[in-house]
């Protein structure tokens, strides 16, 4: 049985798809579908209404914070089930992506990511394409790459993790105001740092926006490089390995500039 988190803020179109992708479901998994909204001015709630009045699968909690990571941690307070899965109103689901969520966590992992394959054109920043399951947090280096090992908008977890490592962090990520994003990496570092394995399950598979400028993924790159070496700089400056991550993101987030500029 599964929690789905949806959060969302005024992309009524986008939310439209994610919302029928995730009704669209095969297999035979219970699931619910929480749609936490920050207050949308466009319809996104009205929107989310009349689909809870066509299936009760649906729910929607209206959380006026702009955090990112503070709507999140209101999913799982409210979520009914033990696996409480992530994706974003700008990313559709794959039509097994629910049962393949529940298939990962017959594993003994307590949190999960999936494959992300980006939605039409673009400029890919947070696709992750690999075909092949893997098990990250077992090494220095997995700490130090913990950012490839996947999205919030294709993540679940076990509710007892929070038990064992806590909430999302409310004051970084998308919507904090002097904050970048960065706040998925942080919770993976945060748990590979305690011990938590994060299993990359790629048959886990959702479909994600992507940037439609070149100037417009320069600028998610620089603000998602900001965002990583704020919280490194708050949080873990003297883990070597976090230190090596920002460098590491740096190079990458350089070389990727510079392949598309050449």
């Amino acid at each position: 049985m599964v929690s789905v988190v949806v959060v969302s803020y005024n992309r009524k179109g986008s939310l439209a798809e994610c919302l029928g992708s995730l009704l669209d479901q095969n297999g035979n998994v219970p699931y619910e579908i929480l749609v936490v909204d920050q207050g949308s001015t466009d319809g996104s709630t009205d929107l989310v209404l009349e689909y809870g009045k066509r299936d009760k699968r649906i729910r929607l909690e209206v959380y006026p914070y702009t955090s990112a990571s503070a709507k999140r941690n209101r999913g799982i307070e409210l979520a009914k089930y033990d696996i409480v899965a992530f994706i974003d109103d700008d990313s559709v689901a794959d039509p097994g992506w629910v049962t393949a969520c529940a298939a990962a966590f017959q594993q003994d992992v307590l949190m999960v990511t999936g494959r992300i394959l980006p939605i039409g054109s673009g400029y890919h920043r947070s696709v992750r394409t690999s075909e092949r399951q893997r098990l990250w947090g077992g090494s220095f280096m997995d700490r130090a790459l913990c950012w490839r090992s996947g999205c919030s908008t294709n993540m679940a977890l076990r509710r007892s993790v929070v038990e064992k490592i806590g909430a999302f962090d409310p004051d970084i990520g998308i919507g904090v105001k002097g904050s970048y994003g960065g706040e998925d990496t942080e919770y993976y570092y945060r748990a590979m740092l305690k011990g938590v394995r994060v299993l990359y399950f790629p048959q886990m598979l959702v479909h994600h926006e992507q940037s439609q400028s070149y100037k417009e993924y320069k600028r998610k790159t620089r603000v998602y490089y900001y965002g990583l070496a704020a919280f490194v700089r708050d949080k873990y400056p003297y883990q070597s390995s976090a230190v090596a991550m920002v460098l590491i993101r740096l190079f990458h987030s350089v070389a990727m500039i510079l392949w598309h500029t050449f």
